[in-house]
């Protein structure tokens, strides 16, 4: 026997002669009393569903004994489900541990005991969110530890979203509201990936009116690019992603409109697909090698109050191809003085014609040709025929083009003009917003000037998707979602075209005509919801009825019900009506809470808390 079992023998045999007993503590009671002195683990995270929790101290800790605490329900850690982490948290807090725990509302609290007594001297941390002059048994508890300071309460917590502590304090100042994180990914080896070289000049265009501009493999070559996925993104200033394609012509700098925008070519380990639109380029996830940028500036023409779609010819036809003033659709009181070029698709100029109608493409061949309005003759000189027309005029000084498609006679059967005429709505505007959420019949008169073909009204979405077909100048909004329409009339021939639902408007053939658009914008308009929210109970004999005053555009009222006596016993529904009945409520008393809600973002603050029923 060594000396410390003799010092431990005698210390045991002091205690029996005295009459002291002595008690071994369970090895988990020690730990868990260690626990509520350092108060190590701490909550990192908070959303709807989940919460995460660090260890800030040097030392593994086995955290299943402690237990959370939300409202009127406590949960032991070691009975949740672990979504990712171990129940014993290494040290370090970058260590996590992710636990599923469901909270019932967007309003409540989170307290972190080393037990199920829930003491002051237990409380290991604590958070609120959404409170409004309500205070709890935890929050008492959490002021008397200092972990929380008087009236303190985080925002509402809604779906998607968390509560994300800074690792600094303990109070609400400590706390963030973002995006709701889950576990951290492996990290990828990315050395293999390499996004290329591309080697070409940034690209300068000038737009106009929907003549085209489609991005080409001739502007610049990629090399040495290596990865299993690949793709080309179009960015714009900010650097957020417009635009992903394996295939860099199926680029359209027309649609883009006037601005700055960065091209490059993007390599990943795993598949690509639309849900990186909308991401700016330095968040995208996962392994990703990206190649140097091409700028691409595009500027804006004036419109100048000339036509929009291409005009069609047949060549060698023996019919004069001259162009009618009348197909250019130009504002003949308030149209600039225009001085007239034609180029080709690469804007080299090819001639400089006196008048509209000297010009004729007869003889000119199959193929394409640009025609511009100079909109400033005076204040410009001419460039030299087979110069680019830009480097005497600059892009606001240009109007156009208008594209001139010319045909061989086999193909001339396809060919046809149709106008589609112009619409507007009875006041003449043509732009018009509604609120999507207000109860009110939106609906829309269009006036239309028809052509002289036939014609039908189609609601699209801005990419052209075609969402119905009108026989009627009414149309109804009230049942449309928030997001951005267009009106339009649109003239074809039903032998060659057909205008259904589903197709896009933008690609029903050589065979049409489109008006301008009526622009309609379908608001999510939001309505204050702060009226109070009265509370008013009676009891008969088999009976317990609440009644709440009617809250002014209230759409439907949150109802929640505990007991002050059964802490386990919570129930929460939803009633469009400003009442409620229960032929039985036993083991009372309950507390009730309303709220009403009034939009998708708008909740009046709870009602006054009442208790009815049982020993009431």
């Amino acid at each position: 026997m060594n000396r410390s079992q003799d010092f431990l023998w005698g210390i045991l045999l002091i205690s029996l002669v005295l009459g002291a007993s002595v008690q071994f503590l369970p090895a988990e009671s020690m730990a868990q009393n260690s626990l509520s002195r350092q108060k190590t683990v701490r909550f990192s995270q908070v959303s709807k569903d989940t919460i995460q929790l660090i260890n800030i101290s040097e030392r593994s800790i086995d955290v299943s004994g402690l237990w959370v605490h939300n409202g009127l329900l406590g949960r032991r850690l070691g009975d949740l489900q672990s979504i990712c982490g171990e129940i014993v948290i290494p040290g370090g807090s970058d260590v996590t541990l992710v636990l599923d725990f469901m909270l019932y509302l967007e309003v409540g609290e989170l307290a972190l005991y080393s037990d199920d007594q829930y003491s002051p001297e237990q409380m290991q941390d604590y958070v609120n969110w959404g409170f409004s002059n309500f205070r709890s048994e935890n929050l008492n508890k959490a002021e008397e530890n200092q972990y929380w300071q008087a009236e303190e309460s985080l925002p509402p917590l809604l779906n998607g979203e968390s509560l994300i502590w800074d690792q600094e304090g303990r109070f609400a100042s400590s706390w963030s509201k973002g995006r709701q994180q889950f576990c951290p990914q492996p990290i990828e080896d990315c050395s293999s990936l390499n996004g290329g070289v591309l080697r070409g000049n940034d690209i300068e265009i000038c737009i106009g009116n929907g003549a085209g501009h489609l991005l080409s493999s001739e502007n610049f070559i990629l090399v040495n690019e290596e990865g299993a996925f690949k793709s080309w993104a179009l960015l714009n200033a900010d650097g957020i992603i417009l635009r992903l394609s394996p295939d860099i012509l199926n680029v359209d700098l027309e649609k883009l409109g006037p601005g700055v925008f960065t091209m490059v070519h993007m390599v990943f380990t795993n598949e690509v697909d639309d849900r990186l639109l909308g991401t700016p380029l330095n968040e995208v996830p996962g392994c990703v090698a990206i190649s140097n940028p091409i700028t691409i500036t595009i500027r804006q023409s004036s419109s100048a109050g000339l036509r929009q779609l291409p005009l069609k010819y047949c060549v060698d036809d023996g019919i004069r191809d001259t162009i009618r003033p009348q197909e250019l659709f130009i504002d003949q009181v308030n149209r600039p003085r225009y001085r007239w070029a034609v180029t080709n698709e690469r804007n080299v100029v090819i001639a400089y014609p006196d008048k509209i109608g000297k010009i004729n493409f007869e003889n000119s061949g199959a193929g394409r040709l640009l025609l511009w309005a100079i909109t400033n003759p005076d204040k410009q000189s001419r460039s030299t025929l087979a110069s680019n027309l830009f480097n005497s005029h600059s892009c606001t000084d240009v109007a156009g083009p208008i594209a001139i498609e010319r045909y061989i006679k086999e193909d001339c059967l396809q060919l046809c003009r149709v106008e589609a005429g112009s619409i507007s709505t009875l006041d003449g505007a043509t732009s018009v917003e509604f609120c999507g959420n207000d109860d009110i019949p939106d609906k829309l008169s269009i006036d239309i000037t028809p052509g002289n073909d036939t014609s039908t009204m189609v609601v699209t979405d801005n990419q052209g998707l075609i969402f119905s077909v009108l026989k009627k100048s009414i149309i109804d909004f009230s049942n449309a979602e928030p997001g951005q329409y267009f009106v339009y009339n649109v003239a074809f021939i039903p032998e060659v075209v057909s205008v259904v639902p589903g197709m896009n408007l933008f690609n029903l053939g050589d065979c049409t005509d489109l008006s301008d658009p009526v622009t309609v914008a379908v608001l999510p308009c939001s309505f204050e919801c702060d009226q109070p929210v009265n509370l008013t109970s009676n009891k008969t004999s088999n009976q317990v009825n609440i009644r709440w005053n009617e809250v002014e555009r209230a759409q439907k009222y949150h109802v929640s019900i505990s007991s002050r006596i059964d802490t386990a016993f919570a129930l929460t529904f939803e009633t469009p009506n400003p009442r409620i009945s229960f032929s039985s409520l036993e083991g009372g008393p309950f507390l009730f809470e309303v709220r009403a809600e009034c939009g998708p973002d708008d909740m009046s603050p709870f009602s006054e808390q009442i208790s009815v029923g049982g020993a009431n």
